[in-house]
């Protein structure tokens, strides 16, 4: 018997919510900073880099695989999007989740030479920092 699909995309959602919720948790607690942030990434807690992680947290030790597993899982996609060169700066994921957040992986970043960062993931969600933009990036 073929599992269920929507059983699996339900399982993505709550997933993908968790986590959502627990980032609206940390960046809206003024008394917490970036450099205190933490992500699991392929079952192994990431701590931010406490020397590059001022505006937004920046996790070292993730490859390209588990930060694309990590975008999918938080996306709540079971497959990566399609994706967009952007001529001149490098790769961009789009996705909306459920909730009609936006969420983007993208290979560059205007800090990428001064925090290192290889990936940035964007998320744009009213409920995080007054409807502002923030940003997750790995190295």
């Amino acid at each position: 018997m073929k599992p269920d699909p929507r059983v699996a995309q339900a399982e993505r959602t709550r997933v993908s919510d968790a986590e959502m919720t627990r980032l609206e948790g940390l960046f809206n607690t003024s008394s917490i900073h970036p450099r205190d942030f933490d992500v699991v990434v392929n079952g192994r807690t990431l701590k931010a880099d406490q020397t590059v992680s001022v505006g937004a947290p920046v996790f070292p030790g993730a490859s390209t695989p588990e930060v694309m597993g990590y975008y999918k899982e938080f996306a709540g996609m079971d497959a990566m999007p399609t994706v967009k060169a952007i001529p001149g700066k490098g790769n961009v994921y789009v996705a909306t989740r459920p909730d009609g957040s936006k969420v983007n992986l993208r290979s560059f970043s205007s800090s990428a030479q001064q925090a290192g960062a290889v990936w940035t993931i964007e998320i744009r969600h009213p409920l995080i920092s007054n409807n502002g933009i923030v940003e997750i990036k790995f190295k």
